[in-house]
């Protein structure tokens, strides 16, 4: 459900755990730096969007 962007796009307003979104956005990284292949743009625009809701969250706004 949240591997994707369309997926995480449907749950993300309605997450308002910052731990969880913070472990969330660790464990995409080390996918992209130990195990993919290449960079690929939807990773990037994942992890993009889940620390723009952290900054949300945390009152940092559009931090990101």
């Amino acid at each position: 459900m949240l591997g994707d962007e369309r997926g995480l796009d449907r749950v993300l307003e309605s997450i308002d755990d910052v731990k969880l979104l913070g472990d969330a956005a660790f464990s995409q990284c080390r996918y992209i730096t130990h195990w993919a292949y290449s960079l690929e743009h939807e990773s990037t625009g994942w992890i993009i969007k889940v620390l723009g809701r952290m900054g949300e969250l945390t009152g940092g706004g559009d931090a990101v």
